[in-house]
């Protein structure tokens, strides 16, 4: 695994969660359509496929959704399979799977209880990969895992189980040395600098100035109300593979994001707007709090919607390189949407190649708004790009829902055979 971009130093080598807020991904122009097959690649994490499954329609049960889930890092996907398990996982109450979705999500440390979970269902995940039947995972599909993707995924697994010398505070510290250098002593002013200066004037000043600081800080986005974050996440401990005069080395530690935050995919909306009054120009509620309703809302609206109808809708997790994982034959005229992180918004080739011919497509691309540490003018220059882009090739690209658009949503006609 290779260090990340300069540009990119404060994101990490490891995109283990969102930068854009979760969204469903079916067009209204699809949703009639008795079959659908999309393709998701290094969004980082479940939240459009969460987003999808709550509003999958109430007739769903006669129709089919395929759901290939592409992504650069085993990790990332090891992450993914538990948060479907927490998702699914109907023995528990929809408060109890949202605090445990968002604890092991996106705090460094986590509770005494998501722990033991996370503990209790590492020998049911492992035995999942190699083919054994599991509880609430039955529409995940491992068939395109090869062997060197499990006994990956079975490793990263096991070391779920090992804390030895994992200490949250000392690899996040070590991370934020890396990061600001010099400037380290300085660093609240310039997570100040960051939240007023940036994330606010970019529509997010629902995250507070205190639970943006402690997260910068430490790494705690979402305290519980049991409170006690004493157990290292391990589902966000990697192993990076680095070279040191030229011997080759690994390296666990913290290798994911430190600057932007897990609140852009669940905290800046939901459907209880009473979550988004304000005072004196000030919200009254936070980021966190949005977050922890708004994965309610969608776990309730799964319960609902879905349970009756897990048998027509199939995940299939893939792990690869972008686009070359995706060139081979049987990755051909297969789906009918396209879902691209910012980090691999390119090859649209590809996408031409995937995309079912003599029906229309549909390609969402999330855009790198949230990424702090990338200029203005270069996010406003990644719409411009995409929108040439897809007028190049005759796509229709909606129109940009905002200034800074989180994602840009483009429909494509249909192809020729």
């Amino acid at each position: 695994m290779n260090r990340p971009d300069p540009l990119l130093l404060g994101v990490g080598s490891f995109i283990l969660k969102g930068l854009t807020p979760a969204k469903n991904f079916i067009p209204a122009s699809l949703r009639n359509e008795q079959s659908l097959s999309s393709i998701l690649v290094n969004n980082g994490d479940i939240r459009h496929i969460f987003a999808t499954l709550a509003e999958l329609p109430s007739n769903f049960a006669d129709r089919s959704l395929t759901i290939y889930l592409c992504e650069r890092n085993a990790e990332t996907i090891a992450r993914d399979l538990l948060h479907l398990l927490i998702l699914n996982d109907i023995s528990l109450d929809v408060n109890q799977r949202a605090e445990l979705f968002l604890d092991s999500y996106g705090n460094l440390q986590i509770t005494e209880f998501t722990a033991d979970y996370i503990k209790s269902k590492i020998k049911l995940l492992i035995d999942f990969i190699y083919g054994k039947p599991a509880p609430f995972l039955d529409s995940i599909d491992c068939s395109l895992l090869t062997f060197r993707n499990k006994d990956a995924l079975e490793r990263i697994f096991k070391d779920w189980l090992n804390e030895d010398d994992v200490t949250p505070e000392t690899l996040w510290d070590m991370r934020l040395k890396e990061y600001y250098g010099d400037r380290y002593d300085s660093r609240r002013n310039m997570v100040d600098w960051d939240l007023h200066m940036k994330l606010k004037d970019l529509g997010a000043s629902i995250v507070y100035d205190k639970e943006f600081l402690r997260w910068r800080m430490e790494g705690l986005a979402f305290p519980m109300r049991e409170g006690g974050h004493t157990k290292p996440n391990l589902t966000l401990i990697t192993t990076l593979a680095g070279s040191v005069k030229g011997t080759k080395v690994n390296s666990r530690g913290y290798w994911g994001d430190i600057v932007n935050g897990p609140y852009f995919s669940f905290g800046l909306e939901c459907k209880d707007q009473s979550l988004f009054k304000t005072a004196d120009n000030k919200h009254v509620h936070s980021s966190g709090q949005v977050s922890m309703q708004h994965v309610r809302e969608l776990l309730t609206s799964c319960d609902e919607r879905w349970k009756g109808q897990k048998g027509n809708v199939r995940i299939i997790p893939i792990i690869g390189e972008y686009p070359t994982i995706l060139k081979p034959n049987k990755f051909t005229n297969i789906v009918n949407i396209v879902c691209l992180d910012s980090t691999v918004a390119k090859d649209y080739d590809v996408v031409d190649r995937m995309l079912i011919k003599n029906k229309p497509g549909f390609l969402l691309v999330d855009t790198p708004k949230f990424i702090l540490d990338i200029k203005p003018e270069i996010k406003k220059e990644f719409v411009k790009v995409t929108a040439a882009e897809a007028q190049k090739r005759q796509w229709v690209m909606e129109d940009p829902e905002s200034e800074w658009p989180t994602q840009l949503r483009i429909n494509i006609p249909s192809l020729p055979e």
